[in-house]
């Protein structure tokens, strides 16, 4: 047999490199060789390890059949393995080639040797029971047989086709597959989620989930749960082909104890639910009911809780539970400690219908989850068929986006930019996004046309902005732009009367020459004007002091007459002392002295310490 090649594609049976720790399937229980290992009522060669009769193996459930049609069938040998394409939780897939039909064919071949743990079986049972006969089971073996009865009655378009169960060169079984030539699902998410705009991915993969989930619906329909749902285990064709792959953990339910909604149409598989093994599934995807030893609790709404969890990976980016270890993902697994998708990825657009989905379909209590399958695909319909505007709308909304990200110059430019956003309203009334846009769009308009000097216009587009403080930068740059133009108008105004002097200059020297002489000459004459003026002020002034110098003169000396004339010589004394400056005593003054004085009256008087001291004064007539 040719050995693997290293560069090994991925399968839908390969373990996604983001299930590694979160996303390591969980198979609850391992199972060590031993003797209850080897098949009931079959005599071992012990050196050998083969069964030598067909009579021996006296099993009649319907592994037991599968089994003797596989040990004991005409047709073996009938596939060659040709190189290794994937290996997984569940064994390994090659590529390989049916030697008469010379069809090319996907094998499924489990990891374990069968020849090597029945020979062990065989050596364990002779040594403990020294019997070379006795009943026993080979839980792995019968596993693997029954995937493939799972995938040979379920015939969907959707659904991986199981064409036979065969054998390798060295006996070991082999699930004989179509070979599908593609891509996981999550592979192409992972991509897409960088590659297309938000719109054009969830137009793409939400008829993907569609898809998948009618095959899970048949599956239902016909008794069967996968157990194990989520975007590495989809693969999608070259062509388009959606493919639902491993149904390793796939468990026959028992049609008489599911509620009527969960109603089976058709179950060909006897029960398997009481003998599946639990807790198994993804950790980063399960159900809670998938994180507990009992099985009670699995049905179709397991199937729904998975699909809700893959529709989550599809809107946020991210598994339901992203955990560095298993142990920390099933924790989170059997509590469902789940955020909102749109708490999750804040900076993506989820739509609230997919979001409300998600959360319906991923309800804790297995009880009040009652989403079937056949209503999550109605929900992604119904939000598809509106999709169409809606996406058509978004789409108008990020083409202006990408308007704006390279700047639009021209009034044509932002006008179609309005038109554009008018109609993605018109598509889609609801449309969060257009109003952002629309403001982005008002704001570079009234920017633009502050700039051309269109204040008009600016003032137009600045308010039909809501107020923040966009709207305030706007108009402060408005009132700059209006005193700029001012400004500028008055240099223009002053340039062109600049510009006249100018010509006049050029035009004749003589004349601009007499007027800059008139000009001084008038400077002059102003000049002489103003320091008459100046003089005469002086003048003026000086005449205004000595007119009230004149007046207070003679107002002391009326005051001092009075005081005379009413016998207060004292009084008039004090007066024409204290109130008459020396340089303005005149004869007025020398006058009323000497009346004081007149027959030699002798006064005193001391200002400072108000006593009479002798006083004598004598004047001439």
């Amino acid at each position: 047999m040719n050995e693997p090649p290293n560069n090994l594609q991925q399968d839908g049976n390969d373990k996604d490199p983001r299930d590694s720790d979160d996303q390591t399937r969980s198979s609850g229980t391992s199972y060590p060789p031993s003797c209850e290992e080897t098949f009931s009522g079959i005599t071992m060669d012990s050196e050998q390890g083969r069964f030598p009769r067909q009579g021996d193996f006296e099993d009649d459930s319907e592994e037991g059949e599968l089994i003797r049609a596989w040990l004991f069938g005409d047709a073996e040998y009938r596939y060659v393995l040709t190189h290794l394409i994937a290996k997984g939780g569940g064994g390994e897939v090659w590529e390989g080639e049916h030697l008469v039909l010379k069809r090319v064919i996907a094998a499924k071949r489990p990891h374990f040797s069968w020849h090597v743990e029945a020979k062990e079986a065989a050596e364990i049972k002779d040594e403990s029971q020294s019997s070379s006969s006795g009943s026993g089971d080979s839980p792995k073996l019968r596993a693997f047989l029954r995937e493939a009865m799972v995938g040979a009655v379920l015939e969907h378009p959707n659904i991986l086709p199981v064409y036979d169960l065969g054998k390798d060169m060295d006996g070991s079984p082999l699930i004989i597959m179509r070979l599908v030539q593609g891509r996981p699902w999550s592979k192409c998410i992972e991509q897409e989620q960088r590659e297309l705009s938000r719109d054009e991915f969830l137009f793409r993969n939400l008829p993907i989930l569609v898809q998948v989930a009618n095959a899970v619906a048949y599956a239902h329909s016909r008794g069967i749960i996968h157990r194990d749902i989520k975007p590495s285990q989809v693969m999608i064709g070259d062509y388009g082909e959606v493919q639902l792959m491993d149904w390793g953990l796939a468990t026959v339910l028992n049609p008489e104890t599911l509620p009527k909604e969960w109603e089976v149409e058709d179950a060909p598989l006897r029960p398997s639910i009481d003998t599946a093994v639990n807790p198994a599934g993804t950790p980063a995807y399960m159900a809670p009911e998938q994180t507990v030893q009992s099985t009670e609790g699995l049905g179709p709404w397991t199937d729904v809780f998975l699909l809700g969890s893959t529709l989550f990976y599809i809107l946020t980016g991210r598994t339901p539970y992203s955990s560095e270890t298993t142990a920390q993902a099933i924790k989170k697994a059997s509590t469902r400690t789940l955020d909102l998708p749109t708490k999750v990825a804040p900076d993506r657009y989820i739509p609230p219908e997919l979001e409300s989905l998600v959360m319906d379909a991923m309800t804790a209590d297995w009880k009040e989850r009652n989403v079937t399958v056949r209503q999550f695909v109605r929900r992604i319909e119904v939000f598809l068929a509106g999709y169409t505007n809606k996406a058509e709308s978004n789409a108008i909304v990020e083409h202006v986006g990408k308007m704006i990200e390279q700047g639009m110059e021209s009034y044509r430019e932002l006008t179609n930019a309005l038109t554009q956003l008018v109609r993605a309203r018109g598509l889609w009334a609801g449309n969060p996004r257009i109003d952002e846009q629309r403001y982005k769009v008002l704001a570079m308009y009234a920017a633009q046309a502050t700039r051309r000097g269109d204040l008009n216009l600016a003032q137009v587009q600045i308010d039909r902005l809501p107020d923040g403080e966009e709207k305030s930068r706007l108009l402060a740059d408005l009132i700059r732009a209006e005193r700029q133009i001012k400004r500028r108008e008055n240099q223009r105004r002053f340039a062109f009367v600049t510009a006249g002097i100018l010509m006049i200059a050029v035009i004749g020297n003589t004349i601009f020459a007499l007027t800059q002489w008139s000009r001084a000459k008038e400077e002059v004459v102003r000049s002489h004007r103003a320091e008459r003026q100046a003089r005469e002020s002086q003048t003026k002034a000086l005449q205004a002091m000595e007119t009230a110098e004149m007046e207070s003169y003679f107002s002391g000396i009326g005051f001092a007459a009075g005081s005379i004339r009413e016998g207060n010589p004292e009084k008039a004394l004090e007066t024409l002392l204290e109130r008459v400056p020396t340089h303005n005593r005149q004869w007025e003054w020398g006058a009323l002295m000497a009346q004081l004085n007149s027959d030699n009256v002798t006064l005193v008087k001391n200002a400072v310490q108000n006593r009479r001291v002798p006083f004598h004064s004598a004047f001439s007539p």
